[in-house]
């Protein structure tokens, strides 16, 4: 077993990190340390404790809030997504199965089962990036490594 394996089995070992890396890689956002303390009715400073052990086991990524307002920017959780479908997560993988299982049980055209399931996630998507950037954005935090080709005029 990869020495990255054994590292997040021992932090995923510990049943509240496992409940924390279930929460952070179910969640539609980045994920801050008093909504997990909240959740699981934890002390925030206990939160954070094991969520540095989750980051440096590469199974989480910690970035800075972007805020626009005054005050300190939160630190900010979301599964990394090479740790996707690892563990217990449905990653990427996982999503487009679903959707693809979707197709074919209603006998709809995958891409218009697509085009469904992105119409449906619009509304969760950062309204201030253009869309294409947005849902390039959305792909990325689910796992995907999306590019974006040239648009057809041709085509709504």
């Amino acid at each position: 077993m990869p020495a990255v394996h054994q590292q997040q089995a021992k932090a995923l070992g510990d049943p509240t990190r496992h409940r924390i890396f279930g929460y952070v890689a179910e969640a539609a956002h980045p994920v801050g340390v008093s909504e997990l303390a909240a959740h699981l009715g934890l002390n925030q400073n206990a939160v954070r404790q094991h969520l540095a052990v989750l980051r440096d086991a590469e199974l989480v990524i910690e970035q800075r809030e972007d805020r626009k307002q005054l005050g300190r920017p939160r630190l900010l959780y979301r599964l990394r997504p090479e740790a996707a479908s690892s563990w217990g997560s449905a990653g990427p993988y996982g999503y487009l199965a679903s959707l693809l299982s979707t197709a074919l049980g209603d006998g709809t055209d995958p891409r218009a089962t697509g085009r469904v399931a992105g119409r449906s996630e619009a509304d969760h998507l950062d309204t201030s990036l253009d869309p294409l950037d947005a849902i390039e954005k959305e792909m990325t935090r689910r796992g995907f490594r999306p590019t974006q080709a040239a648009r057809d005029p041709s085509r709504t």
